[in-house]
C-alpha cells in the first residue's frame, strides 16, 4: 500500500470514527470556529452539517462559503504528538435545498440523540464539496490529497 492510500485509508477512518469537528467560517473581520457535528458521504467530498438561521456561524456560511474543518483523534495527553492525527478539510458551503430530508435521514444516522435540533424548522443544513484534506500525523508529517 503505498503512502496516498495509506492516507486515504486514514482520512476515511478518523471521517467514519469521529462525530464532532471544528469548522473555521469568516466574517468580514475574523474567522470564527465553532464545534459541529457532522457526517461525510461514501467519497469523502461532502461534509454535512446543520445550524441554526439566527447564528453567527449561519450568517458567515451565506455570505463568506469557503471554511475549513478540523477532525481529530486526539486524547489529550502527551502521547497525543506521536500518536494523533489531525485532518483539515477545505472547501465551499452551499445551504442544502433539494433533497433536504435525504441528508437528514443520513446525518441521523451517525447522530440520532441531535433528532431535535436537526428536526427544528430554524435549522439549515449546508454541505460543503471538500476540494483538499490535509492529513498531518506524528505532530509534523503532512500528506495533502486533493479530490
Amino acid at each position: 500500500m503505498d503512502t496516498k492510500e495509506k492516507a486515504i485509508n486514514k482520512v476515511t477512518k478518523l471521517l467514519n470514527e469521529q462525530k464532532f469537528c471544528v469548522l473555521a467560517t469568516m466574517s468580514e473581520k475574523y474567522p470564527y470556529s465553532t464545534l459541529v457535528g457532522f457526517y461525510t458521504n461514501r467519497d469523502n467530498s461532502e461534509m454535512i452539517f446543520g445550524t441554526l438561521k439566527n447564528t453567527c456561524k449561519y450568517n458567515n456560511l451565506i455570505n463568506y462559503p469557503l471554511v475549513s474543518f478540523i477532525v481529530s483523534d486526539r486524547k489529550n495527553n502527551s502521547l497525543d504528538i506521536k500518536n494523533a492525527s489531525a485532518l483539515t478539510a477545505l472547501g465551499k458551503a452551499d445551504i442544502i435545498d433539494n433533497g433536504i430530508e435525504n441528508y437528514k435521514i443520513k446525518f441521523l444516522a451517525k447522530h440520532p440523540y441531535m433528532k431535535e435540533f436537526i428536526r427544528d424548522p430554524q435549522c439549515a443544513l449546508f454541505k460543503v464539496k471538500v476540494e483538499r484534506y490535509i492529513l498531518v500525523t506524528e505532530f509534523q508529517k503532512a500528506i495533502n490529497i486533493v479530490l
